[in-house]
């Protein structure tokens, strides 16, 4: 930090220009808190719509850097609810991508008074912070002048107790490409549907989006209560099924048990069903071991893919 704070200061920062997947950034960045973030029983997901053009020309490397920022801030001030990332393209021309970025926590949150010290060089928003999470105050400093090099801005929108909602905006060039309508669009003769079971409200929404640009039918629903029913009424083709995360305030028994119990209702629901392919969406803190329980369990046409969701995976 400090010497990305010195080249900074001394002009000698230079942002490189090459061609990348800004999607591939933005899902790298997420997995590698993955981990952290589901010991501590957070949900974490992010979101891009499907639809957008993401090969773009910049600077990967910072683009990371900010992103795994704010994201380690966010897990390191939330200890329970959720982490979520959404990104959007505010701006387009035939020649340049504006993304505005939004990284959301249910946190701690921060005072008006403290917001004003937050992007200030060697400073946090008091002394408690230091003394009970650590660090140097020079993370947010330096990505907020990062992405100015990108010609974008940061900012943040916290009040105490709720939560914080911390943005940034960039600005890329788009790379060449000679396909109209990106890869994951898909256009299907005959529609097919899907049954979306997941707790998590924000991760419920994602898969909702994604399967619809799949060119699904889509029904949702919040646990496995009303599933019995609905596939007594439709036929779908697939079930996406999200296990819940368990953390810190629960046992590894009482989670083991949690997850059989979960997966024993799926399951009873797959065998009356046997068309019907389900897909098993697992934080990849406990794949070893649901993939153990389904081996176990003989389950046919199932695939387990790991959470957080990554856009190729589900669309595979």
């Amino acid at each position: 930090d400090i010497l990305d704070l010195t080249k900074i200061e001394t002009g000698k920062l230079e942002l490189r220009a090459i061609e990348f997947d800004l999607r591939t950034i933005l899902e790298n960045a997420v997995d590698s808190v993955a981990a952290q973030a589901m010991s501590k029983g957070l949900d974490l997901v992010c979101f891009l719509h499907p639809s957008v053009e993401t090969q773009v020309v910049g600077d990967p490397d910072r683009l990371s850097q900010i992103l795994l920022n704010l994201l380690a801030n966010a897990i390191k001030f939330t200890d329970s609810g959720h982490v979520y990332v959404a990104v959007e393209v505010e701006e387009q021309t035939h020649s340049h991508q504006t993304f505005r970025i939004k990284v959301h926590d249910t946190g701690i949150g921060v005072s008006n008074e403290g917001q004003r010290k937050l992007f200030c060089r060697f400073s946090q928003v008091d002394s408690s912070t230091t003394r009970g999470y650590g660090g140097t105050g020079l993370g947010l400093a330096i990505s907020k002048q990062f992405a100015e090099l990108m010609n974008g801005s940061m900012g943040v929108h916290s009040a105490p107790g709720k939560g914080s909602m911390f943005w940034f905006t960039a600005v890329f060039a788009v790379a060449a490409h000679d396909s109209s309508i990106p890869r994951y669009i898909c256009r299907m003769l005959a529609v097919a549907s899907v049954l979306i079971v997941a707790r998590q409200e924000h991760l419920r929404n994602t898969l909702l989006r994604y399967s619809e640009a799949f060119g699904f039918s889509v029904q949702c629903e919040t646990g496995m209560d009303e599933v019995q029913a609905l596939c007594e009424a439709e036929e779908f083709r697939y079930m996406i099924f999200a296990l819940d995360v368990y953390g810190k305030d629960i046992s590894k028994e009482d989670a083991d048990r949690a997850l059989f119990v979960e997966l024993s209702r799926m399951i009873s629901i797959k065998k009356v069903y046997t068309k019907m392919h389900c897909i098993v969406l697992c934080p990849v803190t406990q794949l070893g071991q649901v993939s153990g329980y389904l081996v176990k369990l003989a389950v046919h046409r199932c695939t387990l893919v790991g959470q957080p969701v990554r856009l190729a995976a589900l669309h595979q």
